[in-house]
């Protein structure tokens, strides 16, 4: 998988720096994030994209993050998204409708952990498979297919 080949052989996997580095996207997520940014345009830009475990940690202690383990953003399937300065203040809903638009799952939807920034190519259902390193989603998966 993209996990094995690419991020686990990266110098960055303990990193505690925020990391927006496309290349450690899964390609199609990298073509999902591509797509997004084109129809969001010039005012919004990628700002993480690998999360290692140790930054994880360190937002979570710092009360910056309400997860304490890191998720999908260590597997290279998941970005954040963010109007440039950054600012996190807003309204996301443009992310939300770019998200839709490309296939991906958007963390402003989620309920008990509202995520606006957040978008990832697994459903939430699937991400204990991810984590378990016993599953990665292949190129025909797609998150809003039935029976996947």
């Amino acid at each position: 998988s993209f996990f094995d080949t690419v991020i686990l052989k990266d110098a960055r996997i303990r990193s505690t720096e925020r990391i927006a580095d496309p290349l450690l996207l899964e390609p199609i997520t990298r073509l999902k994030m591509e797509g997004m940014l084109v129809i969001l345009g010039p005012d919004w830009i990628l700002y993480e994209t690998f999360r290692s475990k140790a930054r994880q940690a360190a937002l979570f202690k710092s009360g910056k993050s309400k997860k304490a383990i890191v998720g999908v953003h260590h597997y290279g399937l998941a970005f954040d998204i963010v109007r440039k300065g950054p600012s996190w203040k807003g309204d996301f809903s443009p992310v939300g409708e770019a998200a839709n638009a490309c296939g991906m799952v958007w963390g402003g939807d989620w309920k008990s952990l509202h995520d606006a920034p957040h978008c990832q190519r697994i459903r939430i259902a699937d991400q204990q498979k991810l984590f378990s390193n016993f599953w990665y989603p292949d190129e025909a998966y797609n998150a809003f297919a039935r029976g996947q």
